[in-house]
């Protein structure tokens, strides 16, 4: 849903607050991931595991910038956006083929 109001945000206050709800949402994964991890791996080792998931999504904020710069710098801007829909749609599905804990 914020991404269909970026083309309204038309002064600097208005991106400061579409920018604070983004952050907002990105806040929810530190709150679920450690839920979600212990659920899916065990609560024995949810340190360790939660550990990894962490650093994996740090490593993926450093080179996902990077990737898709690379990418626009070699194809156009629709290319990169059929290669994040389908990066998306395969973890869509595999959410979906994974039994719940």
């Amino acid at each position: 849903f914020l991404f269909l109001t970026l083309p309204h945000c038309i002064d600097a206050s208005m991106y400061g607050v579409w920018l604070c709800g983004i952050m907002f949402c990105v806040g929810g994964n530190y709150s679920l991931f450690p839920l979600a991890c212990a659920s899916y791996f065990g609560e024995v080792n949810v340190g360790s595991n939660y550990g990894f998931l962490f650093f994996a999504q740090s490593v993926s904020m450093l080179l996902g910038p990077t990737i898709s710069g690379e990418v626009l710098a070699r194809y156009s801007p629709d290319i990169l956006c059929y290669i994040v829909c389908a990066f998306t749609f395969l973890a869509a599905l595999s959410v979906c083929l994974q039994s719940l804990p």
